[in-house]
């Protein structure tokens, strides 16, 4: 499953946020076992695990969108628009701060 999130920042400002983003997003789902781990310099690889079931995805940070790819098992299809939206939500804000240039 895909999904792009827009945005208008240099890539420089498109770090700072996704990494800023992990750095909180793994400690806020910590009890889930969230991890997070650069593949490459454009590429974030972003885990977790639900009642046993291990989830996976990658945001591969575009020009011109964040690109979003989660690999949801079967058990968890019927959320998978619930999980988009709530990763979605959790970048935003640190997009935003990017463009302000209130990241250090």
């Amino acid at each position: 499953m895909k999904h792009q999130i827009f945005h208008d920042l240099t890539p420089e400002q498109l770090e700072k946020a996704v990494r800023r983003f992990a750095e909180v997003y793994c400690e806020r789902f910590r009890p889930y076992q969230a991890e997070a781990r650069w593949r490459d310099s454009r590429t974030l690889e972003v885990s977790f695990n639900v009642a046993g079931i291990a989830s996976r995805g990658s945001l591969l940070l575009g020009p011109r969108a964040l690109e979003i790819e989660m690999k949801v098992p079967l058990a968890f299809r019927l959320f998978k628009s619930r999980a988009v939206r709530a990763i979605e939500e959790e970048v935003q804000p640190w997009l935003a701060a990017a463009r302000r240039g209130e990241l250090p």
